[in-house]
């Protein structure tokens, strides 16, 4: 029975419709599910982190901050698993990202308190 389901399929679908009832029939940063389908296929998605070292994860981030403000669900959807140690090697650096929090749900439905972060200039500080 590898690969099916043990509840019957009515059941399924009832849970589904729950969860989307539940949340309003939205997911992930509260877009509708529908936005987000959209969102995945288009054009204007960026593209995703050409490698995992630091440096590259870095080089990402300041990236996507330039666009808009980020959260860490965002983040980890584009392939920075652990956002938060590169925002702060950025802010060593020199940059200067705020972070303020909101509530976002995850893919399986469940609302957190997220860290959002906004690159606040383009240029980083020297540090003396």
């Amino acid at each position: 029975m590898a690969g099916k389901s043990i509840l019957p399929a009515a059941f399924s679908s009832d849970i589904t419709e729950q969860a989307i009832n539940k949340y309003g029939g939205q997911i992930m940063n509260n877009i509708p599910t529908a936005a987000i389908s959209a969102q995945k296929y288009s054009d204007a998605t960026p593209q995703p982190l050409p490698g995992t070292s630091y440096v590259t994860q870095r080089s990402f981030i300041l990236q996507r901050l330039r666009e808009h403000p980020h959260s860490t669900l965002e983040l980890r959807a584009l392939g920075i698993c652990s956002p938060a140690p590169r925002i702060n090697e950025l802010r060593n650096q020199g940059y200067v990202i705020e972070t303020t929090r909101r509530h976002e749900y995850d893919s399986a439905g469940v609302v957190h308190s997220i860290a959002v972060y906004a690159l606040l200039t383009n240029t980083h500080k020297q540090n003396d």
